[in-house]
């Protein structure tokens, strides 16, 4: 029976092995480049990044790039390959948009993002695999990150529901009760994504603009 160490670590040499294998065919289709036409090229081109982000996070190959996107977005990847990532797969549907028009350096810009990404990937892979607390550690950190932006998310939203409070106010008190009601519903519709703490620390400000909305109506 394998342990859990062992069971880890031929996971992640799949994954190793997926990057180096895309890295193989990258070169070849660069070495290639000129013998075919640019449309070909960005057709390999995705299909090897395809191969790549199915075979490293472990989903569909075939998925839309706004739902392998998603996937990337949540994956415990880090910041800077997940960016990358995103980045290309752009690029990509940039190039598929266009078809019959692509050109050579569109083209070679997204090979050299997959070139980036691909010794980030590896480079990354090879830290995990060190050891069983560096893992440990990888994986804190892409989660700390994760967090990170969810707080600066919350307080982005947050400071924009302030923000509405206190043009709400401005306008109430210009007597444009329907200005204000209107307001208030899109002020709502933020709070309701906000977590509960922050909701907690909103709603008496919030009741409080709309009683005055309310009251203004007396």
């Amino acid at each position: 029976m394998h342990s859990v160490g062992s069971a880890e670590d031929l996971h992640l040499d799949r994954r190793l092995g997926a990057v180096r294998t895309a890295a193989h065919k990258l070169s070849i289709l660069i070495k290639n480049f000129s013998k075919h036409s640019c449309e070909d090229n960005s057709i390999q081109l995705a299909h090897i990044t395809r191969r790549l982000i199915s075979s490293i996070l472990e989903i569909k190959y075939n998925l839309p790039y706004e739902e392998m996107k998603e996937k990337i977005r949540t994956s415990n990847e880090s910041e800077q390959l997940k960016e990358k990532l995103c980045s290309l797969i752009d690029s990509l549907s940039s190039l598929e948009f266009q078809g019959v028009k692509v050109g050579k350096k569109d083209v070679l810009d997204c090979a050299n993002i997959l070139t980036d990404i691909l010794q980030i990937a590896e480079e990354n892979l090879k830290k995990e695999k060190g050891s069983p607390l560096k893992r440990i550690l990888t994986r804190l950190e892409n989660k700390l990150g994760l967090e990170r932006l969810r707080k600066a998310k919350e307080e982005e939203t947050t400071e924009a529901i302030y923000k509405m409070l206190l043009e709400g106010h401005r306008i109430l008190a210009s007597g444009n009760r329907t200005g204000a009601s209107q307001l208030y519903r899109k002020i709502r519709e933020l709070y309701s994504k906000l977590p509960p703490d922050s909701k907690k620390r909103l709603l008496p400000d919030i009741l409080y603009y709309y009683r005055k909305i309310v009251g203004s109506g007396n």
